[in-house]
């Protein structure tokens, strides 16, 4: 599989459960430097996983790394946000090994606290 037929595998299946989301960074004054508005996938995690580092209201969102065109990258973690219904999140983690194909990147998987 190419990267681009794993991009498309991906976009085919977050049809349906994709949400709208914006992922946004700011000075630590609070200026606006970048924003992108892009479909994510965004699941919780189960009451069994609630244990160790892994807090309540823990996300993790699966972001195609086609969608984040203009956003500069990589992302400064503790800085960068996700905006999602209405909540803004603070990315903790991003995984960038985990859906690679012939060592591109496909998606990332951030994994989101906050509200």
């Amino acid at each position: 599989m190419t990267p681009a037929q794993a991009t498309d595998a991906y976009r085919r299946s977050m049809a349906g459960v994709a949400q709208s989301i914006i992922i946004k960074r700011s000075t630590p004054a609070g200026v606006l430097v970048a924003s992108v508005t892009c479909a994510a996938r965004i699941s919780g995690f189960s009451g069994s996983d609630l244990s160790g580092s892994v807090q309540q209201g823990v996300r993790n969102v699966i972001v195609l790394a086609d969608d984040l065109a203009g956003f500069p990258l990589p992302f400064v973690i503790n800085q960068d946000r996700v905006v999602w219904n209405g909540k803004t999140l603070v990315i903790k983690v991003v995984d960038d090994a985990t859906r690679q194909v012939q060592g591109v990147i496909v998606a990332y998987v951030l994994t989101v606290e906050g509200a």
